[in-house]
């Protein structure tokens, strides 16, 4: 009988010990899942915005480029305030040299160049400091992005359909496209354009 009693006290402790450890285990997956889902939400919101932001933008950036002689360098130095607007990195941004008027075409593909790679810090690099300068020399113009973020993989940068868009825009404008990138130091896009 004692052994009885001894037996059903273990059984039922048993199942009270598995009982409490699947609600644990139930609750601790189930608040990871949730995590997961804000973070996911919040990124999708994110892109929302930015997307929107993008079409809002266009016009004005056109009507900039094509009115004043800085156009270019208002237009870049808009996307750079606002990504300082989000907060979610620190962005430095530097203009050398004299600043000279550019064909028209050629400044929209540059701004593109700069908005495809300002997108892919933000949507990918993970990253806390963004570097941009743009330097002016008497016959070319040097335009370097630098970041701290997390480096591309290598199928990525042989492949990616976003580095490929830059690479085929500057082909276009005659202009001499590098990308350095590793996990340990980040990501450098150097773009020389001919005047």
């Amino acid at each position: 009988m004692k052994e009885a009693t001894e037996m059903t006290y273990t059984i039922a402790f048993a199942v009270i010990f598995f009982t409490v450890l699947a609600v644990t285990l139930t609750m601790w997956g189930y608040r990871s899942y949730a995590r997961r889902r804000v973070a996911s939400k919040a990124l999708n919101q994110f892109n929302e915005a930015l997307s929107q932001a993008k079409m809002e933008v266009c016009d004005p950036i056109r009507k900039m480029i094509m009115i004043d002689r800085s156009g270019l360098m208002a237009a870049i130095e808009n996307e750079i305030r606002n990504i300082e607007k989000l907060g979610v990195l620190q962005p430095v941004f530097r203009i050398t040299g004299k600043p000279v008027m550019l064909e028209e075409n050629k400044s929209l593909i540059i701004y593109r160049i700069v908005e495809e790679a300002l997108h892919n810090v933000l949507k990918h690099a993970k990253a806390t400091l963004l570097e941009m300068q743009i330097q002016f020399e008497c016959d070319k113009v040097k335009l370097m992005i630098k970041d701290n973020g997390k480096g591309i993989l290598g199928d990525v940068m042989a492949n990616g359909c976003g580095l490929r868009k830059m690479r085929e825009s500057a082909r276009m404008i005659g202009a001499q496209f590098k990308l350095d990138s590793s996990t340990a130091r980040g990501t450098l896009i150097m773009l020389t354009i001919p005047q």
